[in-house]
This record gives C-alpha cells, sequence and structure tokens, in this order.
C-alpha cells in the first residue's frame, strides 16, 4: 500500500496539534501553566505509539523489534520528562505560577 506521507509527518502533525490545543484549552480556562508541561512530554509518547502502530498497519508486515524497542524508550522518555516537570510545577508556588514576565 502506498501513501501521500510515508512518514506520518501529517498524521504526528495533527496529533500534535490538536492534543497540545486540548491542554491549551485547560491551561486557559484554568488561568494556570500546570498542565502545558505534562502535555508536551506526553505527546511524544503517544507520536511514538500511534505512528508506529499505523505504520505497521499500513506496510501490512510483521512488526519488528526495533521499532517497538524505539517506540517504547521515546514513550518512557516522554513519560519521564512529563511526570518530572509535573512534580516541579505542582511543587512551585501559585504565586511564583502567576507571575507576568
Amino acid at each position: 500500500m502506498t501513501t501521500l506521507d510515508p512518514y506520518l509527518l501529517v498524521l504526528s502533525f495533527l496529533i500534535s496539534t490538536f492534543y497540545n490545543l486540548a491542554y491549551f484549552a485547560i491551561a486557559y480556562t484554568t488561568k494556570s501553566d500546570k498542565v502545558t508541561d505534562f502535555a508536551g512530554g506526553t505527546n511524544a509518547a503517544i507520536i511514538a505509539i500511534v505512528t508506529t502502530a499505523v505504520h505497521q498497519y499500513q506496510t501490512s508486515r510483521e512488526i519488528n523489534a526495533r521499532n517497538i524497542v524505539t517506540a517504547c524508550l521515546i514513550s518512557l522518555w516522554g513519560i519521564r520528562l512529563a511526570g518530572f516537570l509535573l512534580f516541579r510545577i505542582v511543587r512551585t508556588p501559585s504565586y511564583l505560577d502567576s507571575r507576568k514576565y
């Protein structure tokens, strides 16, 4: 099966855009940036998992171990980063979160 976007860049762009817009809406309505760091870290994990699954479906081949390991390591990195940033921002006093720069 051939596709116009063999590297799934358009899919990655759409996922990233709508995922971050959803978290922006949450941050805008709550007037807090506590969720935006979490969104940035988990975005990489979601894109890695989705594009690996879609690529395997498009090619109709057996998925190889390298793709699985790469997706898992990117997901672990993104989740670790999101957890660290979320922990750091939750620990920050609220008056520092609302400062104007």
